[in-house]
């Protein structure tokens, strides 16, 4: 069994909302449910958990639903494809979610730039005033309900506030960061073709500035047809012009004060499985699919894992580094509904990092979500934030973006206060939600995920679609209909797109692309996604693993472990890719320590064939190793490589080692 590295303290779990809600179900059903595996349990076998839920977070609905599924059907006997239609009769709005019920004087949003620059604080009356304003010029510009919004917009007051305005009025929001490329950002507008584009007409990264309008031209190039009615440049960087000289262009100032203002801000009630978002998959080949999210899901599940998972409560303060393109700026603004406060921190996550902890111990952050590069930056940096700070409101830690290595576990409780609860999550945009989650009132244990997620069936199968044991590696699935599951793609007429995605490989059941391995504590450890699990000799593993390994190595900036098997091969080699921090220190006694290292703390089986330099690891925008396209282009493919890749260039390099023979020999390995 893996270390016990942190447990709750009897104060956390009683104060904890979801001990409340045990004790809500327990007087409501007759029941005695006394632990978060009782719950879970009852989540994933009894419909009536829904509807628990839905009375226990307060959703705000004019209309209440009738049932849990429509035509009475049950979960157990409801196929996951098409997706169950749940809370019929339901009639709610997102945004209301969002920004009701909360006092006008209480702090909603604070808004920093990169190093902690430019800070100010918005409460929940003076968000609801913004978001009145922008809501009606949209109506102006000829906005209803079922129609799109696209932002181009950096994490912002006006991001925050434009899509809770779309939303408001039951419009469907799609949200880009300024950072993705312009093929990028068309990849995903010709889809959606929007009635409104927001854009900033600048952006701050790594201390530079960058305008933003020769972007805006190319893109309205593209997009200028006849659904555009306005695209609206937003003063991001106030002494930036952006003038672009095009009739259906107009400065945020002027855009509202066209606007006719009306006396209250009205929310446009939806039914629950209305649309909400357009989300976008960050797959590396081609364009990306459209996935539409539901209002109802979106709400209900996003709220759940706020409330419950990550047991934020009014008063709390919670930072998640996130871009606009990325899930976790829903996650981040969905915070608001429960009456936290949110910090928007635009730019570089790396910029003066010291700057950036003290000012979160100075707004009393309770709750901060970050990735496993960013942790492993710090480390390598020798930063010890509680060296730095004494975060003296600081509950939690989540990681989230790709697996956490356990030694980067062992690290942050030498280098955090031992108090705080650190949580690596996953899920994905494909479902807007956790699979497997945070747990407050469980014990953290080395390398190991938590629990999965209430509501949410989750399990390990092997290539023929059997449930494994616990221990056993294999394919992550979710065996029960969920809220949130999407309503459907867009340009997928039929809805084979959509049924392929994740329903076909095995049928009926919720295929999440991830390889995994539950563990006898309850929780589980994600070992890589499924394309990219290695099978030298049908042994199986994951990526993760070797990472786990490499990251012990000081040296050692990035790496990236493929599989290769090109059509003449007999069987699959695993090649590991290093990015060293001096090209200098990379050597075949480095060599040798890595393979002998991963020996002795996995098997001889797991030993890579071969180990390279290269200059770059390629990664999506969002910090996501991508691995599937460098095994294809090893492989002897030549894969179309997406917009959502941040550095294209480096694939070049990669390309030498589908005639690996030729590179051995010149390097004589």
């Amino acid at each position: 069994m893996s270390d016990k590295l942190w447990s709750p303290g009897p104060e956390v779990v009683a104060n904890a909302n979801i001990t409340h809600f045990i004790k809500q179900i327990n007087k409501d059903r007759g029941l005695s449910l006394r632990t978060y595996e009782d719950l879970h349990k009852y989540s994933i076998t009894k419909d009536v958990f829904w509807f628990d839920l839905f009375k226990f977070l307060k959703i705000i609905h004019s209309s209440p639903p009738t049932s849990v599924l429509e035509n009475g059907q049950s979960l157990a006997d409801a196929p996951l494809y098409p997706p169950p239609v749940f809370f019929p009769g339901c009639r709610l709005n997102y945004a209301e979610n969002i920004i009701e019920g909360h006092d006008d004087q209480s702090l909603a949003i604070i808004t920093a730039l990169e190093g902690a620059k430019q800070i100010k604080r918005y409460t929940f009356g003076q968000v609801r005033e913004i978001v009145h304003s922008y809501a009606d010029a949209l109506r102006a510009s000829g906005v209803v309900k079922g129609d799109r919004v696209a932002g181009i917009l950096c994490n912002s007051i006006h991001s925050a506030c434009i899509l809770l305005a779309t939303t408001s009025i039951g419009a469907v929001y799609s949200s880009t960061a300024t950072d993705m490329g312009t093929s990028g950002i068309l990849d995903r507008l010709k889809q959606i073709r929007p009635k409104v584009i927001l854009m900033d007409n600048a952006a701050h990264y790594n201390g530079k500035i960058f305008n933003l309008a020769s972007k805006a031209n190319e893109v309205l190039s593209v997009i200028d047809g006849d659904q555009l009615s306005r695209f609206v440049v937003v003063p991001n960087i106030a002494d930036i012009s952006c003038d672009l000289g095009h009739k259906k262009t107009v400065a945020l100032t002027q855009w509202i004060k066209e606007a006719k203002r009306t006396p209250v801000l009205k929310y446009e009630q939806c039914a629950f499985t209305d649309p909400v978002f357009s989300m976008y998959s960050s797959g590396t080949t081609g364009p990306p699919k459209c996935i539409q999210h539901s209002v109802g899901g979106v709400v209900l599940s996003m709220k759940k894992e706020a409330v419950l998972q990550l047991d934020l409560h009014p008063g709390d303060v919670y930072y998640q580094f996130t871009t606009t393109n990325w899930m976790m700026y829903q996650v981040l603004i969905t915070a608001l509904s429960t009456g936290a406060t949110i910090l928007c921190l635009d730019g570089s996550p790396m910029v003066d990092i010291p700057k950036v902890l003290t000012f979160m111990d100075e707004i009393g952050v309770t709750l901060y979500g970050t990735s496993p590069r960013w942790l492993a930056e710090v480390r390598n940096l020798g930063i010890v934030p509680k060296d730095v700070a004494p975060f003296k409101r600081l509950r939690q830690v989540t990681s989230t973006g790709s697996a956490l290595v356990t030694e980067l576990y062992y690290h942050f409780y030498k280098a955090w206060p031992a108090r705080v609860q650190l949580s690596s999550i996953s899920g994905g945009t494909d479902l807007l939600s956790c699979i497997i989650a945070a747990v407050p009132i469980l014990p953290i244990y080395a390398g190991e995920l938590q629990s999965p997620c209430l509501g949410i069936a989750a399990a390990s199968f092997d290539d023929e679609g059997k449930p494994l044991p616990i221990e056993h590696p294999g394919e992550l699935v979710i065996t029960r209909g969920f809220p949130s599951q999407p309503i459907y793609f867009l340009s997928d007429p039929d809805g084979k797109k959509y049924e392929n995605a994740y329903y076909t490989h095995f049928p009926g059941i919720w295929r999440h692309g991830d390889f995994v391995q539950f563990k006898e504590t309850g929780g589980a450890i994600l070992l890589s996604r499924s394309d990219g699990v290695l099978n030298p000799s049908g042994v199986r593993f994951g990526s993760a693993e070797i990472y786990g390994i490499t990251d012990k190595f000081p040296e050692i900036a990035e790496a990236l472990c493929i599989g290769q098997r090109r059509p003449t091969d007999v069987d699959e080699s695993v090649l590991l890719f290093l990015q060293m921090k001096d090209p200098r220190s990379f050597s075949q006694d480095l060599v040798q320590r890595i393979k002998k290292e991963i020996a002795k703390e996995l098997s001889p089986r797991h030993v890579p064939r071969y180990v390279f330099m290269v200059k770059d690891i390629p990664m999506t925008i969002n910090g996501k190793k991508v691995e599937i396209v460098v095994k294809q282009i090893v492989s002897g493919q030549t894969p179309k490589v997406s917009a959502t890749v941040a550095n294209p260039e480096c694939l070049e390099e990669y390309k030498q080692y589908a005639r690996i023979e030729e590179v051995v020999r010149q390097a004589k390995l």
